[in-house]
């Protein structure tokens, strides 16, 4: 009984930390919808390599690790090299990113979560968001460190979903089952500048 009681309080307890833990890697996305990092490590950083590879710092015990790409599939912790671990993305900076590779590139990279909801958001590794008190975005600002000046956003429907493009087609795709919104975009009225108010209208009208 006693041993019993003891490991309910020590469950408790790392479940306690997790709660309180700021930053972390993801295993899955269904980890990172629970709020539920891969173990206890706090990551630091998001750091580039000379060959713009990217890793991230993280610290186990007090010391300093990184999380580093390799074959651009797997990744391994320099303390811990024989474990190998398919990460789905990471929080750093009360950033969240997800790890994800385009069908025209063989290399994962990360891409921030710029919004979770009925339209997911991405932009590249750097880029940033304003939003007002109702969470809707105001601007974004999409910067990487591989492209100086990139222009596409990528979106999904789900967080686990399909990452494509920020297009007039592909958004049209995506709001097809708001047929207000489907015929603006459709329109000739319909403009670039359009996109992040279309896709604050879709989720405000299609929450989770």
């Amino acid at each position: 009984m006693k041993k019993t009681a003891i490991a309910i309080a020590a469950l408790f307890l790392i479940n306690m930390a997790y709660a309180q833990q700021k930053s972390g890697k993801y295993t899955t996305a269904e980890d990172y919808k629970q709020g539920k990092f891969a173990d206890k490590d706090p990551c630091t950083a998001l750091k580039w390599t000379a060959s713009l590879h990217f890793f991230i710092e993280c610290k186990r015990e007090s010391k300093p690790y990184a999380i580093i790409m390799n074959t651009g599939e797997t990744w391994y912790s320099k303390k811990d090299k024989n474990q190998i671990t398919t990460l789905w993305g990471f929080k750093v900076d009360g950033d969240t990113y997800r790890i994800y590779s385009q069908p025209s590139s063989k290399e994962k990279k990360p891409f921030r979560v710029l919004k979770d909801a009925a339209i997911c958001l991405y932009g590249d590794n750097l880029a940033t968001k304003e939003e007002d008190k109702e969470g809707n975005i105001k601007k974004v600002t999409n910067r990487s460190m591989v492209n100086v000046n990139p222009e596409s956003f990528y979106i999904s429907k789900t967080i686990d979903g399909e990452m494509i493009e920020l297009t007039k087609s592909n958004l049209a795709t995506m709001v097809q089952d708001d047929a207000k919104l489907a015929a603006y975009v459709n329109s000739k009225e319909y403009s670039k500048k359009d996109e992040i108010s279309i896709i604050n209208q879709y989720n405000a009208s299609h929450k989770k």
